[in-house]
């Protein structure tokens, strides 16, 4: 049997969202970690995660020396980018002429033609620009779309999602996050869409906000979208930032013949049933652990296209800036409190 190839990489940011990669990374046999970027700031913390899992090796590096040490360095086959929101574009584009491949966390930049010019760059320089939406990796979710595509349910009537954060994000992350339609409820959008094979035609959005500091910062925490698309289907998202109860992340696909659920994931999974009632554990905590496996094997899959150019890549331009301009969308629903059809986005 052929040696499985390892892949080279740096991760640049050690957020939120890189530390949860970082998790994938340190445990994978398909990978070396020869960078950490991040800034002056967090360094120490960086070191300190480095030693504690015994990777000591690993070079440390400030953002600011980003290009001329991390990208001038050969070995460097892939960069993964989890800096904060606004960097990113920055960060794609400078790995990306260097020759590098590029897993980048949502959004690959804050506008849609920014987005189309760092794909058109990594089009030109031929590498590889993936952008994933979990969900698409979720074993949950690939099963149920696999019997919806296999007509299991017949001809699909509606389909719905549900959303609720658990824990309320940090103020100083929503600062910085796109708001709740770009920064959250872009996933249902995409699933619902993926789930479907099509574009919606029309979408109706409203929102409120509960929390005052959220709303001190001009963000929203709860959403309600309808979308109309032309086979007749009517979607519905059902988003929340606050659920004291845990992750809250569903899914109900209903047809002609029946019903396709995604459901919650328990901490343990055992039911107690007596006579006083039927009791199970809480949900999970957040989405790390809901999502462990989904963003393995995003990642693993990126590794896939690296080493295989040959393999394609399973979140393309067309999803990625189909979720935007859906949000965008959304966005414009909001403002107008009517209805809009998709042609409204930029």
């Amino acid at each position: 049997m052929a040696e499985t190839p390892i892949v080279t990489i740096a991760l640049c940011g050690f957020g939120r969202a890189g530390n949860m990669h970082f998790k994938t990374i340190r445990q994978s046999y398909r990978c070396k970690l020869k960078y950490v970027v991040d800034v002056t700031s967090r360094l120490e913390e960086v070191r300190i995660a480095l030693r504690k899992w015994n990777m000591v090796d690993v070079i440390v590096v400030p953002s600011e020396s980003y290009k001329n040490t991390v990208l001038a360095d050969k070995d460097i086959q892939a960069v993964i980018v989890t800096t904060p929101t606004w960097t990113h574009e920055q960060y794609v584009c400078d790995a990306l002429k260097a020759g590098k491949a590029v897993f980048c966390e949502k959004p690959i930049a804050e506008t849609i033609p920014a987005t189309k010019n760092c794909y058109d760059l990594a089009e030109k320089v031929g590498k590889p620009l993936f952008c994933a939406f979990n969900r698409r990796f979720d074993p949950a979710f690939c099963n149920a779309r696999e019997k919806l595509v296999k007509g299991e349910i017949g001809k699909v009537h509606t389909i719905r999602t549900i959303s609720r954060d658990s824990p309320l994000p940090s103020i100083e992350y929503l600062k910085h996050s796109g708001g709740m339609f770009h920064d959250s409820s872009v996933h249902d959008i995409d699933v619902i869409c993926w789930y479907l094979g099509e574009a919606p035609v029309e979408v109706y959005a409203q929102t409120h906000t509960n929390d005052p500091e959220i709303k001190a910062v001009n963000d929203v925490d709860t959403i309600a979208i309808v979308m109309k698309f032309p086979s007749g289907i009517i979607a519905t998202v059902d988003q929340s930032r606050h659920s004291s109860y845990g992750y809250d992340q569903r899914l109900e696909v209903f047809g002609e013949k029946g019903t396709i659920s995604v459901e919650n994931v328990h901490k343990v999974p055992v039911t107690t049933a007596t006579n006083d009632g039927i009791n199970y554990s809480q949900y999970v905590y957040s989405f790390p652990t809901r999502y462990a496996e989904a963003y393995r094997n995003e990642l693993y899959h990126f590794f896939d296209v690296v080493v295989d150019p040959s393999v394609s890549l399973r979140v393309t331009q067309h999803d990625i800036l189909l979720a935007v301009r859906i949000a965008d969308v959304c966005i414009k629903s909001q403002m107008s409190k009517k209805a809009e059809s998709l042609d409204a986005a930029p």
